[in-house]
């Protein structure tokens, strides 16, 4: 009986010691701790570069989640705007845009060129467990997706479009 009771208690403390870990888990630091309150920080690690640019063309959010999200490529101008899979996201810290951290050796898009014809739209699914560890804390963040206005070889322009999210 002795025998039993001990494998009982051992089987107890076992199934106690695994629940414990079944809570809600301490998060510990975030990436950007150590940005917030430091401007000099902020700046050097902020993106620089203009967003929304390219009139007649919009990035437009449908619903997203700390996951993934839905979004809507429009183009309403009178010529066809390239994109290509690649996305970027950042997080809204202190007033910049820092980019969020990748996941190592996550960057291998493949570079497929695709065609938003003049007057289409385009549902676009992004999934951020691609690139980064998931779900993202709570907070504000943007998709950017870089479109480009192809006009012949060697003479086109890039343009970046962003679509801002949050992530309750």
């Amino acid at each position: 009986m002795k025998k039993w009771t001990a494998l009982l208690l051992a089987l107890l403390a076992l199934l106690l010691l695994t629940a414990s870990g079944c809570g809600p888990k301490d998060e510990g630091p975030r990436w950007w701790d150590d940005l917030e309150g430091d401007e000099e920080a902020l700046a050097r690690k902020a993106y620089s570069g203009e967003v929304n640019g390219l009139d007649g063309v919009t990035l437009t959010l449908k619903k997203a989640n700390g996951k993934g999200g839905t979004f809507t490529a429009l183009n309403t101008t009178s010529k066809d705007i390239q994109y290509g899979a690649a996305f970027r996201v950042q997080r809204l810290v202190d007033g910049y845009w820092i980019p969020a951290p990748e996941k190592s050796g996550a960057n291998n898009w493949a570079l497929a060129a695709y065609i938003l014809p003049r007057d289409e739209e385009k549902k676009l699914e992004f999934d951020w467990s691609l690139l980064y560890d998931v779900p993202l804390p709570s907070g504000t963040y943007r998709a950017v997706m870089t479109f480009m206005d192809y006009r012949g070889p060697g003479d086109y322009t890039n343009y970046d479009l962003a679509a801002e999210f949050e992530v309750k």
